[in-house]
């Protein structure tokens, strides 16, 4: 869509469902299907440019993490427990790591889903997996920087030094910078279906199924302030800039 008028300028067909937000670098859009694909699109035209396929277990989670552009490289993470990432311009792969290794013996104990958001910070990503890890991967080579064994389906956030993430029963973690010393950890909104955190401030921001958006102190993760935003209760990543918080909620109010 144009940005000043809203006019639609071209609309193009993928192989499947889109349940995370598409990304571009002004050349290309970069998106991913629920179906295990990562496609470009020339950002001017809407035609495709190149696709690039994973494989994906028979039973993984509803969602996928957003892509993320850090110059010529375009990476995301699939349902297979692998981050990959490409060339923007022609989609060759450039590298590829695994995040988790599926474990168990039945289908559900071995879902290990890359769906929370990648977190790109300076030359090096950040990605999170369901029942598997937490990982850090530079950016150029793929090489891995760090790594701790976590479950989570959310995206990461940093600030004052620290790794913010939300587990699989919603406690809210900070720790220490590409280590495993854990800073603090909230469990008072434990399977509360929190987001993925967002910093601001002094602060880092979460939301719940019940629509509260709740504020803790980035120092020691003591509850600052909270106040209800949707009633039908908030599953969007939230989005913040400067000292503002954007909420978009279940019922389709953005607050």
């Amino acid at each position: 869509l144009d940005q000043i008028s809203g006019r639609q300028l071209w609309k193009s067909s993928v192989t499947s469902e889109v349940v995370s937000a598409p990304q571009t670098n002004g050349a290309i859009v970069v998106l991913q299907t629920v179906d295990g694909k990562l496609i470009g699109l020339n950002a001017v035209t809407g035609e495709q440019a190149w696709i690039y396929e994973t494989t994906i277990p028979d039973l993984t989670l509803r969602g996928s993490s957003k892509p993320v552009i850090a110059g010529a490289v375009v990476i995301a993470g699939f349902a297979n427990g692998m981050v990959a990432a490409v060339n923007a311009s022609n989609g060759f792969l450039l590298w590829e790591e695994r995040v988790a290794i599926p474990q168990g013996r039945y289908d559900i104990e071995r879902v290990i889903d890359v769906d929370g958001d990648l977190l790109l910070v300076g030359n090096t990503v950040y990605a999170s997996s369901y029942q598997g890890n937490l990982m850090a991967f530079d950016v150029q080579s793929g090489r891995i920087v760090w790594g701790i064994e976590a479950s989570s389906y959310q995206g990461l956030a940093q600030g004052f030094g620290n790794l913010y993430y939300t587990n699989d029963e919603s406690h809210v973690i900070a720790l220490r910078n590409n280590t495993d010393e854990v800073v603090w950890e909230s469990n008072a909104l434990r399977l509360r279906s929190v987001t993925a955190p967002r910093t601001l401030g002094n602060y880092v921001a979460v939301a719940d199924f019940e629509g509260w958006l709740h504020l803790l102190s980035q120092v020691d993760g003591h509850f600052v302030s909270r106040v209800n935003v949707d009633g039908d209760g908030v599953r969007a990543p939230l989005v913040t800039d400067n000292d503002t918080i954007y909420v978009f909620g279940n019922s389709g109010q953005l607050t």
